[in-house]
């Protein structure tokens, strides 16, 4: 067998060199971060156009305690997930035969020029997660009467009752943030908004626009809906053709 291997060059005994062992392959590069969460949700109160109370309002201009309309909004911000990988560096190290002849030997095979020492470095992606909560920046109220609603109170109305106008068709709010920060990192704001004086019956519509501070992986977000509608009723007399 001494004989075969030539002053221990392998690559001329039959069936060449033997392989030496390699690791698992490494990717290039760990993926990069990135975040995921859900949609901001905006809810109203039980009635339609989120109205809490009262059961059936009417205009102020005929509630001698100017009771107007109270109106709830709840919003809620899932919090931001990043998602990011540590990247871990293994080295293994084998004894491997040395095809040269010329090698230090290693461990097992002390001395021996056939063997060497090699060193094999790769590394791992090890994922992991961080969860940020986005705090509520400011929301945006507006409650309005329907065009259906403003031109029934300037044809019709004003027709059986001269000098019928809209008075106080349209109400905007606004509210700061942050909202209370829930177990889950969510966020939870809620405002009940009371007394509206709404003077000019028919529909009203509630429509709330939020925005986010943003994290420190993610930009501020926005969301809006609408919640539908209220009706404020005038009594009394006798309306045909209300919207």
């Amino acid at each position: 067998m001494l004989l075969l291997y030539l002053g221990g060059d392998c690559s001329k005994i039959p069936g060449g060199c033997p392989s030496i062992p390699t690791p698992p392959p490494s990717p290039s590069d760990c993926p990069t971060p990135f975040i995921t969460t859900s949609p901001i949700q905006i809810t109203g109160g039980s009635g339609d156009g989120g109205k809490i109370a009262p059961p059936n309002p009417v205009v102020i201009g005929q509630d001698p305690d100017k009771r107007g309309v109270d109106v709830k909004v709840s919003v809620s911000i899932p919090p931001i997930t990043y998602h990011y990988y540590e990247k871990i560096v293994h080295h293994d190290t084998v004894c491997a035969e040395d095809p040269s002849g010329l090698g230090p030997g290693c461990a097992g095979h002390p001395n021996d020029p056939n063997w060497k020492t090699i060193t094999h470095t790769w590394f791992e992606c090890k994922g992991h997660t961080k969860v940020y909560p986005d705090f509520l920046n400011s929301a945006q109220v507006s409650i309005s009467l329907t065009q259906a609603s403003r031109n029934w109170i300037l044809t019709e109305l004003a027709q059986a009752y001269p000098g019928a106008a809209l008075i106080h068709p349209d109400f905007a709010f606004s509210y700061p943030g942050p909202g209370s920060l829930n177990g889950d990192k969510s966020i939870l704001w809620m405002k009940v908004i009371p007394n509206i004086q709404t003077a000019d019956p028919g529909d009203y519509t509630t429509n709330v626009s939020v925005r986010t501070s943003g994290t420190a992986v993610s930009a501020p977000r926005q969301a809006q809906k609408g919640l539908g509608q209220f009706t404020v009723k005038l009594v009394r007399v006798i309306l045909t053709g209300q919207p």
